[in-house]
C-alpha cells in the first residue's frame, strides 16, 4: 500500500506539489506565497587596501584624524530580486569615505581620504537551498548569500603628508576618476519576521587596473575596498506572503508534499474506528465500536440536543429545548413535567401535578388529572434501564409524600408481534416497574397493581414510545 502511494503521490505532483489554482483559474508555483521582491539599507564601515592602508599589521591608525587614516563610515541601498530560491539580482549602491596612511617605503609619511560613491549589478546566489532537500517544508530563519557582480566607483581622492593635512599637489581634490570593479559579497541574513530580516555581509570591490582611490600612483594597480555593515531588508508582497524565497528550500517543499499526499491517500483507505468513513473524511475518528454514525462519520444525534445517541440517556427528547449532561430534558422541580412544558416549574417535591406542572390538591380536584411520568423500554424488553431512573424517583415520591394514594401501572409495546406475546410482554414491563419501585425506593407492593394493554391503545406512530408503561392515580 505505501509503494501504490508513493506512485500515485508522484504522478500527482506536478499539479499539487508545485501548482495550485486561484480562483480565476490561473496556475500559480508555491513560490508566489513567498517574496520575491526585497529593499535594504545599511551602514558600516570601509577599510582600503592599496598603496595606502586602513591598517597595517597590528598598527592601526583607527580613528587617528592627526595623521588622516583608518576605519570610515558609509551607508547603502540594495534593490533584490529573487528570480527562485536559488538565484536572483541586486542593484546596489554605496556612499561614504575611506582613508588611510602608512604603508611601506616612500610612503610611509603619506596619508589620504576618498569619498566614494559605488553602484553596481550582482548575482545573487543562494547556497544552501541546494542542500536542503531532507528537512521539512518550513521556512527557516538563517541564511546566507553570496553576491557576486560588476561596478561602477566614483572616487575624490584627497592625498596629505608629514602626517598633516598638507595637500599635496598630486591630484586636484575637485577631480573625479570613475573606476570599474569587481564585486564579491557574503552575507548572512537573519529573519525578525516575514516583513523584516536583519542582514550582516562584508563587501569586498577589487578595482582592476585603477590606482586613485588611496590617490597614490606608484605603480601598484588594483586598489582593494571593502565595506564591512550591518542592516535591514524590507520584503515586499501581500501580509501573509512576504517572507523571502531566500529562507525556504524547493526540494524540501517537494518531498514534504510527496509525504503529505501519502498521508492523504492512506487516509482515504484507513477507517481507524471502523464506523465505515474513511479517516480523511471522518470528523470524529475514535467513535466507539459498534456506534452508528452519519455520513461524517460523526456518531449520530436524533434529537439534535448535542448528546449523541450512544451516550444519551433519552434520544427523544424535543428539538430545542434544554437537557443534562446525560441528554435528559431539564426539570428544575422534579415533578416529572420538563421545564419546556412545565407552567409552575416550582412545585414542592413530590406534589401531585396536571400535565401542565400545575400542583392538584386531592381535596379539591379530582386525582385523575394528575400527571406522572411514563417508562419507556427498548424493543422485546422488560428491562428499567438508567434513562427512567429520575422518572421512577418522581413517581416514588409522590407515593412518599401521599401514603393513601395507589395506582394501576399499565404495560404497552408496539406493533410488532402477536397479541398474545405482547400482552405478556406489556405485563412483564409493568411488572418491571413495580419491582423497580419496590426495591429501591421501599414502596409497599400492596400498593401497585399491574395491567397490560399490549399493542392495543399504541400513543403514536414511533414504536419507541409505545413501548412504555403508563402509571394511574386509582
Amino acid at each position: 500500500m505505501k509503494k501504490l502511494s508513493v506512485i500515485i503521490a508522484m504522478a500527482v505532483l506536478p499539479t499539487i506539489g508545485f501548482a495550485q489554482n486561484d480562483n480565476n483559474g490561473k496556475t500559480k508555483k508555491f513560490q508566489d506565497d513567498y517574496s520575491k521582491w526585497s529593499i535594504g539599507v545599511n551602514g558600516g564601515i570601509t577599510l582600503m587596501s592599496g598603496d595606502l592602508k586602513s591598517f597595517n599589521g597590528f598598527e592601526s591608525t583607527d580613528f587617528d584624524y592627526d595623521i588622516n587614516g583608518g576605519l570610515e563610515f558609509a551607508g547603502g541601498l540594495t534593490v533584490t530580486r529573487m528570480v527562485n530560491s536559488w538565484w536572483g539580482f541586486r542593484a546596489n549602491s554605496i556612499y561614504g569615505r575611506t582613508s588611510s596612511t602608512r604603508s611601506y617605503g616612500d610612503n610611509s609619511n603619506l596619508s589620504s581620504e576618498t569619498f566614494i560613491w559605488n553602484t553596481d549589478l550582482s548575482l545573487v546566489i543562494n547556497p544552501l537551498t541546494a542542500f536542503r532537500m531532507w528537512e521539512d517544508a518550513k521556512p527557516r530563519k538563517w541564511g546566507f548569500l553570496v553576491v557576486a557582480g560588476i561596478g561602477l566607483n566614483v572616487s575624490q581622492p584627497a592625498l596629505y603628508e608629514n602626517n598633516e593635512r598638507q595637500y599635496i599637489a598630486v591630484m586636484s581634490d575637485k577631480e573625479y576618476h570613475t573606476p570599474m570593479y569587481l564585486l564579491i559579497n557574503p552575507e548572512i541574513k537573519y529573519s525578525l519576521n516575514e516583513s523584516l530580516d536583519l542582514d550582516f555581509g562584508a563587501r569586498i570591490t577589487y578595482h582592476y587596473n585603477s590606482d586613485w582611490i588611496d590617490g597614490v600612483q606608484s605603480g601598484r594597480t588594483n586598489d582593494v575596498l571593502s565595506y564591512v555593515y550591518a542592516g535591514v531588508t524590507f520584503n515586499l508582497g501581500k501580509k501573509g506572503n512576504r517572507t523571502s524565497l531566500v529562507y525556504t528550500a524547493p526540494m524540501s517543499d517537494m518531498y514534504s508534499k510527496v509525504r503529505n499526499i501519502e498521508d492523504k491517500i492512506d487516509m482515504l483507505t484507513k477507517d481507524s474506528d471502523g464506523d465505515g468513513v474513511a479517516d480523511y473524511f471522518d470528523k470524529d475518528p475514535d467513535t466507539p465500536e459498534g456506534v452508528a454514525v452519519d455520513g461524517a462519520g460523526r456518531p449520530l444525534d436524533v434529537d439534535m440536543d448535542g448528546i449523541p445517541d450512544y451516550l444519551d440517556a433519552d434520544p427523544f427528547t424535543n428539538k430545542g429545548v434544554k437537557v443534562d449532561k446525560d441528554g435528559r430534558e431539564l426539570d428544575s422541580d422534579g415533578d416529572g413535567v420538563p421545564d419546556s412544558q412545565d407552567l409552575e416549574p416550582n412545585t414542592p417535591k413530590g406534589a401531585l401535578v396536571d400535565v401542565r406542572g400545575r400542583q392538584i390538591d386531592l381535596s379539591k380536584a379530582d386525582a385523575v388529572e394528575a400527571f406522572l411520568p411514563q417508562i419507556y423500554f427498548a424493543f422485546n424488553s422488560a428491562t428499567v434501564t438508567a434513562a427512567n431512573r429520575e422518572r421512577l424517583a418522581t413517581i416514588a415520591r409522590v407515593l412518599q409524600n401521599n401514603e393513601n394514594l395507589t395506582m394501576t401501572l399499565v404495560g404497552h409495546t408496539d406493533k410488532v408481534g402477536s397479541e398474545e406475546y405482547n400482552k405478556k410482554l406489556g405485563e412483564r414491563r409493568a411488572q418491571a416497574v413495580k419491582d423497580y419501585l419496590v426495591k429501591n425506593f421501599n414502596v409497599d407492593a400492596s400498593r401497585l397493581e399491574i395491567k397490560s394493554k399490549g399493542k392495543g391503545q399504541p400513543l403514536g406512530n414511533y414504536n419507541n414510545i409505545n413501548r412504555r408503561v403508563e402509571t394511574y392515580i386509582k
